[in-house]
């Protein structure tokens, strides 16, 4: 917020950055309505070959998926993978759009695809040993494999995001993983997990994962 204040005396460089970074907080908060005033505003700065196109294409993404809508948030990560492609990033860590397109083309129904998509990120993540991105597409591919398979994938993103400074993406999986045991009926273990995962979401000030993280404790009883 700081960052878009220098707007009014006419600084512009940097501000679709600012406004990207600003978009998946809110999304991280709860407020789409804010995230996707933030998207558009930067997509209204962007031009043909901003680089920051490719972020504010991704963080759209994100937006429409959250929303519901699978077909937008598919046709915004396409682009932005595209982008990407033509420059050249295949770093998950930079650009990372292959896996919420693989959760989009999972709601859309085509399971085939989705799994393709996130497992060629994960592949990548670990090629370039990004912990973070790594534990984020096994979090996805968790979301779309039977239960049994999801919960040793959501195990190995704990074990993955313990040894880094993923804060956020670690609270992620620990919730996720939580929710997956109390699923398993190990009631127990899923509230330790759901109580290590409240903590850190709440230190990150992830609003939204942190309501997740009580529905889930409430339900492990």
């Amino acid at each position: 917020r700081r960052a878009l204040a220098v707007e009014r005396h006419g600084w512009r460089i940097g501000l679709v950055g600012a406004r990207v970074v600003l978009a998946n907080v809110c999304i991280e908060r709860g407020d789409l309505k804010s995230a996707a005033e933030h998207v558009d505003a930067a997509a209204g700065a962007t031009y043909a070959d901003d680089p920051f196109r490719l972020l504010m294409l991704t963080a759209r993404g994100r937006v429409h998926l959250f929303r519901g809508d699978a077909d937008a948030a598919l046709e915004c990560l396409l682009e932005a993978g595209e982008i990407a492609d033509a420059a050249g990033i295949v770093n998950p860590a930079v650009a990372p759009w292959r896996a919420d397109a693989g959760l989009a083309l999972a709601v859309i129904g085509d399971r085939a695809e989705a799994e393709r998509m996130i497992e060629a990120e994960l592949s990548l993540a670990r090629s370039f040993g990004a912990p973070g991105p790594v534990g984020r597409a096994l979090r996805a591919l968790a979301s779309i494999r039977p239960p049994a398979e999801a919960l040793a994938l959501l195990e190995a993103a704990g074990e993955t995001l313990a040894r880094s400074e993923a804060a956020l993406e670690r609270a992620h999986a620990l919730v996720d993983l939580g929710a997956a045991l109390r699923r398993a009926g190990r009631r127990r273990d899923a509230a330790t997990v759901l109580r290590e995962g409240l903590d850190l979401a709440q230190r990150c000030a992830a609003t939204s994962l942190v309501s997740r993280a009580l529905r889930e404790i409430h339900s492990a009883g």
